[in-house]
């Protein structure tokens, strides 16, 4: 992110990351012309280049570039959903997906019987049956591609004294072919199912979806060797998710004869991959393998694995439902990522956590709720909390709890006369905050206020220290002329920084108000001559001499900080952790955003994590829905792993799916055996709470 700054370090203008200077017009009419195009967006911006489809298809979809981010900006907030040729059109930031997130929806699972037979060998001695069952498992036998499974066999039929069976052999799988693994005396075949190999199956079930979809099927991967299971699996992709889906409606349940009538099962099978670094995979393992288990428990075949691919971990997530795949992975994110607490949609922050008192209370927040870490990002005056669900939720609910405790708090504003803020901020004002607390008062220099938390007593002990430190200031002020006065100090300037307007300062106190500026945030910076009256702006140059380097940028980064807070409506934080990108606020419905720093996905309009496949009020309802069922089904939270428990029927003694924690449902208590927990029952609450 990069800005411009004027005087009084004020923002003129911002370049986020995130910004593009390509756009995507859709929903254009068959013969538009490039000269019509670039009279309707010319008046956004210098439009650089137009890039056309090869093949023009109605509607049309072109790329369009401009010379600027914000021109590219412009262009898409006004236009997008306006009428135009005859038709609303669809305009759209184009950026880069990254390496961190992909969705595959173009794809169908197709299964059937591998073609196969069975056969069984006779022995006379129990040991020959043996070495031949030996030799299976040493050499990892393969017949064909198939995997042979052998086992003894004292079923009918029997081929001898000690029968074995061997199960998926190849359909032309011959006596001379067995011998290779070891010894056979007597040997009984059962029919293949059907007379092909896996090869010439998989060929046909490829002519066969050739046959019925020849413009939309891209790629078809038969079933890889070796043959493992009595179920073949090929990987059909298509063009797009529609055609997938339109083949899988076909297909399923057909019985082709070109495998013998066996039927066949067509699954169009999303998929979302996470990608993360090792390191933090690592860290995150436990959570991360929870959420694995808590997917594969849900009805409708999810599931998630696992890939390392050496220099990144693939994190994938499979099933039917898209919308589904998407909250799943946006839980996962936040397992990822932490998750901010939000209030109405909006991040919920105070000071209180930049204070001693603030840290405490999240670290005993940790203590008390297992699995949660919690902090806080003050420059985006934010708070992160890390953990499953049920975890975070817990841990907001606290954290709001507490926020909404203190902002109940009265506080009283207590002007403090301009010319012993200084002297007041040095002395009589540390030793206010040691006997009321440091949460009790703070300073608005801006202002010229002490601001007080509490009662009236309060307020009183807070007044009477400023009229003592007036007071105290009268005694011991040597009148000095009006035009030699320092606007903070009062008094003669040391080494004096004349300002545009006429008012000399102290270069020392200059420097110092300077430096308070990047934490109190209050932009652009102003003359404080005249009792604070004075508009005239600090200049960049003065800031750039008097502060070191470092002191510079942090003031600079505190004024862009504020800006982007001051504006929710135009700019918000990226949700990484410790991330320092904003994005610009898009229109409904806008393509994900992805942060080129972090690779966090975002929807810029609703602030969610990225919601592919789902509108931003489908993803919402979502939300809300899940949260109304889990309280009319009284779904409570697991005490060790805070998974959540439904309890459908039965007794009141849970065991958790996730971690195998026996539950008293009826006092939420953990036990290590059923035993136990049913003593416990029995003793504590006079029954089992059976339905």
């Amino acid at each position: 992110m990069s800005a411009t700054f004027g005087p009084g370090a004020s923002v003129e203008q911002i370049t986020t990351a995130f910004d593009s200077r390509w756009i995507i017009v859709g929903n254009l009419p068959d013969g538009i012309t490039d000269q019509q195009l670039k009279s309707l967006l010319r008046q956004y911006g210098e439009v650089t280049q137009i890039r056309w489809p090869g093949n023009l298809v109605s509607p049309v979809v072109v790329k369009v570039e401009f010379a600027k981010p914000e021109q590219s900006f412009q262009a898409v907030t006004r236009l997008h959903g306006r009428i135009h040729f005859g038709e609303p059109l669809d305009v759209r930031y184009t950026f880069g997906d990254g390496n961190r997130t992909a969705v595959a929806d173009a794809v169908a699972y197709v299964e059937w019987d591998a073609p196969s037979r069975a056969c069984y060998i006779g022995y006379q001695a129990k040991e020959t049956a043996q070495v031949f069952l030996d030799a299976l498992q040493v050499k990892d036998a393969t017949y064909d591609g198939h995997r042979i499974f052998g086992s003894f066999h004292d079923t009918h039929p029997r081929a001898g004294r000690f029968t074995i069976k061997l199960a998926n052999l190849p359909s032309n799988a011959t006596e001379e072919g067995l011998r290779k693994f070891g010894p056979v005396e007597r040997l009984l075949w059962e029919q293949p199912n059907y007379k092909l190999t896996v090869p010439e199956a998989a060929n046909q079930i490829w002519k066969m979806f050739d046959r019925r979809f020849p413009d939309s099927m891209v790629d078809f991967r038969p079933p890889g060797q070796p043959y493992t299971n009595e179920r073949l699996r090929a990987k059909v992709h298509f063009l797009t998710a529609a055609n997938a889906a339109a083949a899988a409606e076909w297909f399923n349940g057909r019985k082709p004869s070109c495998i013998a009538h066996n039927r066949i099962s067509v699954r169009h099978i999303k998929m979302i991959s996470v990608s993360i670094p090792p390191y933090k995979y690592r860290q995150l393992v436990k959570d991360i393998s929870g959420f694995a288990d808590f997917v594969s428990s849900q009805r409708g075949g999810y599931s998630v694995t696992v890939a390392d691919n050496v220099n990144s971990i693939d994190i994938r997530i499979k099933g039917d439902d898209l919308k589904i795949l998407v909250r799943m992975k946006g839980e996962l994110e936040r397992i990822l990522c932490g998750e901010v607490v939000l209030q109405d949609g909006k991040p919920v922050w105070s000071d209180f956590f930049m204070r001693t008192a603030g840290w405490d209370f999240l670290k005993e927040l940790e203590r008390n709720i297992h699995g949660l870490v919690a902090g806080f990002e003050p420059g985006r005056r934010v708070v992160r909390v890390f953990g499953p669900t049920a975890v975070r939720r817990r841990a907001a609910q606290a954290i709001i709890s507490k926020i909404s405790a203190i902002n109940s708090r009265k506080c009283t504003t207590v002007a403090i006369p301009g010319r012993i803020v200084d002297g007041f901020s040095k002395g009589p004002f540390v030793a206010l905050r040691k006997e009321l607390g440091d949460s009790a008062v703070s300073i608005n220099l801006w202002d010229r206020a002490l601001m007080v938390m509490g009662d009236e007593n309060v307020v009183a002990i807070a007044r009477e220290a400023i009229h003592q430190a007036r007071v105290e200031y009268d005694r011991e002020r040597t009148n000095y002329g009006a035009a030699k006065e320092c606007p903070v100090c009062f008094g003669a300037p040391s080494v004096a920084e004349w300002s545009r307007c006429g008012h000399v300062w102290c270069r020392g106190c200059l420097a110092n108000y300077l430096r308070s500026s990047s934490e109190h945030k209050k932009f652009p910076l102003t003359c404080l001559g005249d009792d604070g009256t004075c508009k005239e702006l600090i200049p960049l140059p003065t800031a750039r001499r008097i502060l070191s380097p470092t002191e510079f940028e942090a003031l600079y980064s505190a004024s862009l900080t504020a800006y982007v807070q001051q504006r929710p409506d135009e700019y918000r934080p990226c949700h990484g952790p410790d991330c320092k990108q904003v994005y610009r606020v898009m229109p409904i419905d806008s393509n994900p955003v992805q942060c080129p720093d972090c690779f966090t996905r975002i929807c810029a309009h609703c602030h969610s994590d990225a919601h592919d496949g789902l509108t931003c009020k489908e993803f919402t309802q979502g939300e809300e829905l899940y949260r109304e069922w889990a309280s009319s089904h009284n779904v409570k939270q697991c005490p060790k792993c805070n998974m959540g428990i439904e309890k459908i029927a039965g007794c009141n003694h849970m065991v958790c799916s996730v971690c195998q924690t026996h539950v008293c449902l009826f006092c939420m208590m953990a036990f290590p055996n059923s035993d136990t927990i049913y003593v416990h029952m029995s003793q504590e609450h006079g029954s089992f709470g059976v339905e």
